[in-house]
């Protein structure tokens, strides 16, 4: 056996006993796996099959223009009242829509969700759960413009489980939309907040939702599910490559090989770094991005494959802060019933309303909290690790100087 022969060989072993590895330890290595995966438990509700008849019934608007925008520059001023003509679209909207909101808050209700797909091609009903976010990000500010404290507050709690629901397919692109859509529905929060009262009771449920869904699903499932298309793909790259022009480097003995090496190498890496507190998992990212990116020419699916998943990693940990600055809010209300003003210091909120005050992931200092003449804000240092005093981000410029906010504004 030739020197290459036997490289390719070895190696070829080297991923058989790796994938096996995988699978014992009840990893998915395929796409039949992947859709065992991720199947609901047996026997339970389903929210899937609620959601996709809500998104049958969706309705758009006759002028997009006219509706609310989710973006934080977008919206209205926080503490403002609605405008009569947005009241007037938004009404409209909502009386078209009557059917798709009574089934959204329905699926909400029901604790698993798993759609059925190929996982091998997109699914196509991203945007029309973003336009189903954008609906009740609407219908939140016209129930509090209405003094409707609870309906609006349903609505968050119906926006940040439609969001979850989509996060629970942990591809990237999943992920990615569900983490923008429960950004849409902690916006809403933070104008209904500014602008309602609601009681101590609606407060704590709704941070118990929070509490309850923000824990899953987890980075490492995405990081496992990413590896599973990349090895699925690189199944498929191979078996059909000959056949097209240029496919000529993708034939060399044992190209396939180091391929598959390299994306289970260092996928590998990558799960182990989603398992890491917030900020050790952000430098072990930048580190794996800085690694892939100093490999030869001979690595380049890797190359453009992997370095990708440092950006996946630090969206999921943005939405994580901002889930933890919305329940300290929510914690900051509370006590702000029981005592008439708000506490000087978030340590005040431990142990009765939060057990710990939470840290920033980016700075490893506790979030910041400041009292404001007109209300208060809470933030992160976002993932720059700058503190700029609770500067918002223009959503104009995401590379202009800011911090990760949540403020509320009487």
């Amino acid at each position: 056996m030739g020197s290459t022969q036997l490289y390719v060989a070895l190696q070829k072993g080297q991923n058989e006993r790796r994938l096996q590895a995988l699978r014992a330890a009840g990893q998915p290595t395929s796409f039949a796996e992947l859709a065992a995966y991720h199947r609901p438990p047996a026997g339970v509700p389903n929210a899937a099959d609620t959601y996709l008849r809500a998104f049958a019934a969706f309705v758009p608007p006759k002028d997009w223009t006219a509706v609310p925008s989710w973006t934080p520059t977008g919206l209205l001023p926080r503490g403002e009242p609605l405008p009569e003509r947005l009241v007037q679209a938004i009404s409209a909207w909502r009386t078209a829509n009557e059917g798709c909101l009574a089934l959204l808050h329905e699926a909400a209700e029901i604790e698993h969700c798993r759609y059925d797909w190929d996982y091998g091609k997109l699914w196509p009903h991203l945007s029309t759960i973003g336009d189903c976010a954008r609906l009740l990000q609407a219908q939140a500010l016209l129930c509090a413009h209405r003094g409707q404290v609870e309906a609006a507050l349903d609505c968050v709690k119906d926006g940040w489980r439609l969001g979850e629901a989509l996060r629970r397919q942990p591809l990237a692109v999943n992920s990615l939309a569900g983490n923008r859509y429960n950004t849409i529905a902690l916006l809403s929060l933070e104008r209904i907040l500014s602008r309602a009262a609601p009681t101590d009771c609606q407060l704590r449920e709704l941070g118990d939702v929070l509490a309850t869904t923000g824990d899953a699903p987890s980075l490492v499932d995405t990081m496992i599910t990413e590896r599973c298309l990349m090895i699925e793909n690189c199944r498929q790259l191979f078996s059909t490559w000959g056949r097209r022009p240029g496919g000529l480097v993708h034939r060399l003995p044992g190209t396939k090989e180091r391929v598959l090496a390299d994306i289970l190498h260092h996928m590998e890496t990558c799960v182990d770094a989603a398992r890491l507190p917030g900020a050790q998992r952000m430098a072990r990212f930048h580190g794996i991005r800085r690694d892939v990116r100093g490999l030869s020419g001979l690595h380049a699916a890797v190359k453009a494959m992997v370095p990708g998943m440092g950006g996946i990693a630090e969206h999921d940990l943005v939405s994580r802060t901002h889930l933890d600055l919305a329940r300290s809010a929510l914690a900051l209300e509370r006590y702000r019933l029981a005592n008439g003003a708000p506490p000087s210091a978030l340590g005040a909120l431990v142990p009765q309303y939060l057990d710990a005050v939470p840290l920033d992931p980016f700075d490893g200092h506790p979030i910041r909290y400041r009292l404001r003449p007109s209300g208060y804000i809470l933030y992160s240092a976002d993932t720059d690790g700058q503190d700029n005093g609770g500067l918002e981000q223009p959503g104009e410029d995401p590379n202009a100087p800011g911090d990760l906010c949540f403020i509320v504004t009487r």
